[in-house]
């Protein structure tokens, strides 16, 4: 980052400072504002703003509710479109499909597909659901209806297959409904129910719908989205409440309260407003203090895993939390708004089966192509939606021509480019499926370093997709254990042939901006000269430095100290790191780590040669222990390829 950037950056307040600010201005304006004022509250206004709430709860149920059957139905709509349940509903595929829903959601208990004439094909049901279906039938009016069972009653979802081939009913439960519609506690003597527009009562208080006032009942079951009053009558007595519909469904929820709570809620404030405002200094006082034990050190390791997940950096900084969760949720956004346009682009050509992570310009997909009977690793490529339309054609022409370079290139050690699609924005780059991990992602498993036979051998096998490679001219510009993959088979391949050159031709290498990955950069790179083989051997070393000792050879805390450390050579390694390397790798390692290019081997084919004569590495076979699961790496800044400004 340069001055310029860091002068435009402007302080922000730390979380635990914001939290007591916060404190004091909710906790203590509003009270001291309400003391003031409160001798002028009459009984009117006061139910005005109970109206209020109770229009606000109606509104928050129905939105919850809504929320839960939009949840529901999308995920029938998603696997009913699936194709299996039309080209093969009776396979053990689709069994498998509506069993696999039910084991993700606990709130669904059976899954049936019937065909055009609504006689069942296949189900899948947890214990004891199959009397109940028995009973209650798989006949279905409307797309959502709750349906009763004795004392027991059940949701029912049901949408059309594809082509009215049939339809997929999903029965589940009703307790969110229920526990949407709790009255809240502070609503005293209150009443929240969910009722359909036959006046059923669904969920919720149990009330009789013959003590409720006709005209406002009928208001209510109009569809209308929401209405409240201060005159309800019910059973004799003065009531106010509101309703609101539920969207997606013809139902409605309705709040309402006993008009005399508001008359002993003005008597209750007037008396405890003077011990409000004292409660509420001390406890902003207390929640201050307590803040960073109970609430801020939770909040950044939730952070920290959610970035973790989410494959993003490590928080660079305390104290800007906030931001940091703003950043996390924009990155989740735009994963899925990529796996939308992902599923219009492949539809015909790839089936997109999985999310396998993000890189510096996009998403990775596991995918399959049905064409070839194959799975595939399916990279996308984000072009910034602001570029003309002929930037965007000069970028995916350039971005063509280097995944024709990585196509060519057809090695043991290196993964192959199948295809390359365009669609607007988005550019996607079909490539072999490896079925493993990472290399980084193994060496986090592995506790951050593994044998130094397994370091050679994972070395030399990037050296000879290194060696290929260079030998059709084309560098890699991003050699790095994230972009070595280790397959369950037990190959080792170089992955992003192309992709990392063509990142890495979009920014101009000059000595104030190249892009690259800090730790992996040699020298040369890092004062603007360029980047040739001999930037691949440099990384080489550094990959292979840090499987022998767990770090990068030149580290530090920041980007800048990463850089400063390259640029001053072997006055800047780690010795304390140096001294874990076995002494007959010491003078290999030296040498790819030299400051001047043409103190280091000649070739990656040197490399190979020399690691492959240190015939005491060779004994142990290589059969990595990958498991059965992908490993989840914590992000580290430092170690994702970006713009780096050598001089900053």
């Amino acid at each position: 980052m340069d001055e310029a950037t860091n002068k435009k950056r402007r302080p922000r307040i730390g979380l635990l400072s914001r939290m007591a600010l916060a404190l004091a201005l909710v906790g203590l304006l509003p009270v001291g504002v309400l003391a003031f004022r409160l001798n002028d509250v009459n009984r009117e206004a006061l139910e005005d703003q109970v109206l209020k709430a109770h229009v606000m709860a109606a509104r928050v149920a129905a939105e919850r509710i809504e929320i839960q059957l939009a949840s529901r139905l999308a995920a029938a709509k998603s696997l009913g479109a699936n194709p299996v349940f039309y080209e093969d509903p009776r396979s053990a595929t689709a069994s498998q499909l509506l069993a696999g829903l039910l084991e993700a959601r606990s709130d669904l208990w059976a899954a049936v597909l019937t065909n055009r004439q609504g006689e069942e094909i296949v189900r899948a049901q947890r214990r004891g659901m199959g009397s109940v279906i028995e009973r209650i039938g798989t006949q279905t009016q409307r797309e959502i209806e709750i349906v009763e069972d004795g004392d027991d009653r059940w949701l029912k979802v049901a949408v059309s297959l594809p082509e009215a081939r049939g339809k997929l009913i999903l029965l589940g439960t009703t307790d969110e409904l229920d526990a949407s519609v709790q009255a809240p506690e502070f609503q005293q003597d209150s009443t929240l129910i969910l009722m359909d527009r036959e006046l059923r009562r669904l969920a919720g208080t149990e009330v009789s719908t013959e003590d409720l006032p006709a005209s406002w009942l009928e208001a209510a079951a109009s569809g209308e989205l929401v209405g409240a009053t201060k005159d309800l009558d019910v059973a004799g007595r003065k009531f106010l409440g509101s309703f609101a519909t539920v969207g997606g469904a013809p139902w409605f929820v309705a709040s309402f309260q006993p008009s005399e709570i508001a008359e002993k809620t003005a008597y209750r404030l007037q008396r405890q407003t003077l011990l409000a405002v004292v409660a509420a200094a001390i406890l902003t006082t207390l929640l201050s203090a307590m803040a960073y034990r109970s609430v801020v050190r939770p909040v950044r390791h939730l952070l920290e895993t959610q970035r973790r997940l989410a494959g993003l950096e490590a928080a660079p900084q305390k104290g800007y939390e906030l931001v940091q969760l703003q950043e996390t949720f924009t990155v989740l956004e735009r994963r899925l708004k990529t796996k939308e346009a992902l599923g219009e682009v492949f539809l015909d050509r790839y089936e997109v089966t999985d999310v396998l992570g993000e890189g510096a310009m996009g998403m990775v997909f596991r995918g399959w192509d049905p064409r070839l009977k194959r799975p595939v690793a399916l990279k996308t490529v984000r072009f910034e939606e602001d570029l003309s339309e002929g930037t965007r054609a000069e970028l995916f022409a350039r971005l063509e021509q280097e995944a024709v370079f990585g196509a060519r290139l057809r090695h043991d050690n290196i993964v192959a480019v199948y295809d390359l699609v365009r669609q607007g924005d988005l550019g996607f780059v079909a490539m072999e499926l490896v079925d493993g991990v990472t290399l980084g992602q193994f060496l986090w498993a592995q506790g951050g370093n593994i044998s130094p036979s397994a370091a050679v051998f994972v070395a030399t096998a990037v050296a000879r997709g290194l060696a290929a490679a260079h030998s059709h001219g084309i560098v890699h510009h991003d050699v790095k254990p994230g972009n070595v993959l280790l397959g369950r088979d037990g190959s080792v391949k170089l992955a992003d042939f192309g992709i990392s050159r063509f990142q890495s031709s979009m920014v101009e290498t000059t000595e104030e901006r190249l892009f690259g990955t800090p730790g992996y950069l040699p020298p040369e790179t890092l004062r603007g000269h360029g980047y040739g083989p001999s930037g691949d051997i440099f990384a080489l070393g550094a990959l292979l430095h840090e499987c022998l000792t767990g770090d990068l050879p030149f580290r530090g805390n920041s980007v800048r100290q990463i850089i400063s450390n390259t640029l001053a050579g072997a006055e800047g390694r780690q010795r304390q790191a140096w001294a874990l390397v076995p002494r007959d790798l010491r003078p290999i390692l030296q040498s790819l780590l030299e400051a001047d290019p043409g103190a280091r081997p000649a070739t990656a084919a040197d490399v190979v040669d020399r690691l492959t004569s240190l015939h005491g590495y060779w004994q142990e076979p290589w059969s990595p222990a990958l498991g059965p699961n992908p490993v989840t790496v914590p992000g580290r800044r430092t170690r994702r390829a970006q713009i780096v400004s050598p001089r900053s």
